[in-house]
């Protein structure tokens, strides 16, 4: 399937469409293979769009993978994974980041930036972040 030539509806469609097979099947690697593609393309197309917006986070840009451990270091029994380029999996929900952030500062009372709280392989994923789309600009 050529992603590049597909309008950003379609490829919306296309990411919807896996997501609802993973839902049913998470073991089902084409819906992955196809949501992983849809979700780079989609995030290339935004920040073609927005080059001076710092764009939503992409754990594939970031060398992460499906179903790779993000470690909560406030409370470690808090179970995260990467659902899909855009998502994460928490507490049997599919949630993107910042709400998954919001969520846990609520809970736990957390200061208001949360930095340093969300580990991957023991490195901070806002570092990650931006070693992958560059620093915050002044």
């Amino acid at each position: 399937m050529n992603y590049l030539k597909m309008t950003l509806a379609d490829l919306k469609q296309l990411s919807k469409n896996a997501r609802i097979i993973l839902d049913k099947n998470f073991e089902d690697r084409a819906a992955h293979m196809a949501l992983a593609a849809a979700s780079k393309e989609i995030s290339r197309r935004e920040r073609e769009a927005f080059p001076d917006r710092r764009p939503n986070i992409n754990y594939f840009d970031c060398g992460l993978s499906v179903g790779q451990e993000i470690k909560f270091s406030i409370d470690l029994s808090v179970e995260i994974t990467v659902y899909n380029g855009r998502e994460l999996r928490w507490n049997g929900h599919i949630i993107h980041y910042t709400p998954l952030k919001n969520k846990l500062r609520e809970i736990y009372d957390l200061p208001l930036n949360g930095k340093g709280v969300f580990k991957v392989d023991g490195k901070d994923l806002d570092e990650i972040y931006d070693e992958t789309y560059g620093p915050k600009s002044s």
